[in-house]
């Protein structure tokens, strides 16, 4: 006879994830705005090429932010492939939340209520979709991770192509987020800095 385990809060599997993804994503958010509050001097200088960057972006800009998302997320794909992505892909997760509040406070605290404007725009337009098509690849990518770590070594977690296909269509948006926050929210910034 075989005993159950008790379990009393009724979660398990991927809602424990989604709920680790969850807090070490605040987490990382908390620890990005405190460093942005403390820390004299930072930031200023992004901010000043940032919104200068409108319209006329080069390539090189957009290929930086691209290449920030692009890592992040081939970080959290690859974590699906090792025991350790249970480890990988919350902390992936953590560092996009340091990134994003860090740079939303920056721009709150270097233009005061007009920052609220701008940080609206980054996280309107790309920080929420880049934001939830990384939950969902890490949520995906522990879950496999974890069943990877409960089967043990020499054990095979089949991966389906339904996993190859989300993670493709997520990191299509996430790409496309970064073109939106290099084009369309430094002229969203410069608008409301000339206003205020």
């Amino acid at each position: 006879m075989a005993l159950k385990k008790n379990n009393p809060s009724g979660i398990t599997g991927q809602g424990a994830h989604l709920i680790a993804l969850i807090m070490l994503f605040l987490i990382g958010a908390i620890v990005g705005s405190f460093f942005a509050a403390n820390i004299s001097g930072v930031g200023s200088a992004y901010i000043e090429q940032f919104l200068l960057s409108s319209g006329t972006s080069s390539f090189l800009g957009i290929a930086q932010s691209m290449c920030l998302e692009l890592v992040l997320m081939l970080l959290v794909f690859i974590s699906a492939f090792f025991s350790f992505g249970l480890i990988l892909a919350p902390l992936a997760l953590s560092l996009k939340g340091f990134m994003l509040s860090m740079l939303v406070s920056i721009f709150v605290k270097t233009y005061g209520l007009a920052g609220y404007a701008v940080s609206l725009a980054l996280i309107m337009l790309g920080g929420f979709m880049s934001v939830t098509c990384l939950m969902l690849v890490a949520l995906q990518a522990m879950s496999l991770a974890h069943q990877r770590a409960a089967l043990g070594r020499g054990r095979r977690v089949f991966i389906d192509r339904a996993y190859f296909l989300s993670s493709g269509i997520c990191l299509a948006l996430t790409l496309l987020s970064a073109v939106l926050n290099c084009y369309v929210t430094p002229l969203v910034g410069r608008m409301v800095v000339s206003l205020s």
